[in-house]
């Protein structure tokens, strides 16, 4: 197009510019549902109207001789946190609009700098663009490119070499790009294997928890999980609202604090026991039945503790790392509580301690 040409077509644009930009917030939100009610993994999505600047030079290339050629004046990225996943997401597209083209883009030939990418050219399809929300968007496109993490992470960082092509780069450091490309392809594939073990061991962990051999799973976070219905978590909680732990954030319902309890907490749970000793999720369990027989010294805690100003709550895990310094004697686990950054939590455990334990009591390292 002529500079006159292109001045008027942006001028144009300008004036399309809101409703571009809604329709990329709309489509940032759809896509945001759709990924999460078909459970795949995201790191983020956006939408944005393109840049003005961006279209004006792309307007100037003479194979477009009029502004409705430019299929990505609305624009959306996704980026997943896996690379098998990318095949989801476009999958899932083409599900739900309709394809007017797409792309696989840095994967025909192995000598061209840039990473893989796909993109597609969308819009509404007939059973979507009927609804009223959306009925002043049929007929508009929208292109869609979906990355893994490492994928946009190559092609944010070559996007700045200025190199876009095998023939633009001096020879001695073509072989440097291809190595820093291929180590995060493989990077890539990586993750997608250690995904696939990681389910296959969680399975098997499950399986496990079916039957009575539970007991004899190393502890970790993936076998905490697994036998998480096994454990007396309804009964530490009871055990300490008992002993007139703090319930004020949500009340003197035992399940509500279970409830409470986060992925964050059994990890914490899971460092802490097994510094303390514990080896399996039998040894855990076992630990767990006697905190639960032990209200008497959960009630001295709580009447020591409040007596500082620390006002424990009936938060199972929390409740279960207090027993393994009180119980097990473990100074590695104080340790630990304050080399993770849980000092008020610990030093409150400590506090109250020096009230109920006798310091001439041995202990474990």
């Amino acid at each position: 197009m002529e500079d006159r040409e292109v001045q008027a077509a942006i001028s144009v644009y300008q004036t399309r510019l809101p409703s571009i930009a809604a329709f990329a917030s709309a489509l940032e939100v759809l896509l945001a549902q759709l990924v999460n009610d078909a459970e795949i993994a995201v790191d983020y999505i956006t939408g944005r109207p393109k840049d003005a600047a961006s279209l004006s030079k792309k307007l100037s290339n003479p194979k477009y001789s009029s502004l409705d050629e430019i299929t990505d004046l609305c624009g959306l990225r996704i980026v997943t946190r896996h690379a098998e996943d990318v095949k989801a997401v476009v999958e899932l597209i083409k599900h739900e609009f309709e394809i007017l083209e797409h792309v696989v883009h840095g994967a025909e030939s192995p000598q061209s700098f840039g990473y893989a990418s796909e993109h597609l050219i969308v819009k509404l399809d007939t059973r979507r663009a009927a609804l009223r929300e959306w009925k002043a968007n049929e007929g508009v496109v929208a292109e869609v490119q979906v990355r893994s993490i490492l994928q946009h992470a190559w092609a944010s960082i070559s996007h700045g070499l200025d190199y876009k092509d095998e023939g633009d780069a001096p020879k001695a450091l073509r072989r440097q790009l291809f190595r820093i490309a291929a180590l995060l392809e493989t990077s890539d594939e990586l993750f997608d294997d250690f995904r696939r073990d990681m389910r296959d061991l969680r399975g098997e962990y499950r399986a496990v928890v079916d039957r009575e051999e539970w007991r004899d799973l190393p502890l970790d976070f993936d076998s905490l999980q697994a036998a998480k219905d096994r454990l007396p978590w309804r009964g530490i909680a009871e055990a300490a609202i008992a002993a007139d732990f703090d319930t004020r954030d949500v009340g003197s319902d035992a399940d509500e604090w279970v409830d409470r309890g986060h992925d964050g907490a059994d990890r914490r749970l899971v460092r802490a026991a097994k510094i303390a000793g514990l080896q399996s999720v039998g040894d855990l369990a076992e630990f767990m039945d006697e905190v639960v027989s032990n209200v008497e010294l959960l009630r001295a805690f709580a009447n020591s503790a409040d007596a500082h100003e620390f006002r424990p709550r009936p938060l199972p895990q929390d409740v279960v790392i207090f027993a393994l310094v009180a119980i097990k004697r473990s100074e590695a686990t104080y340790n630990f509580l304050v080399d993770d950054g849980e000092i008020h939590f610990a030093q409150g455990i400590m506090t109250a301690l020096r009230e109920i334990v006798s310091p001439d009591e041995g202990g474990d390292d």
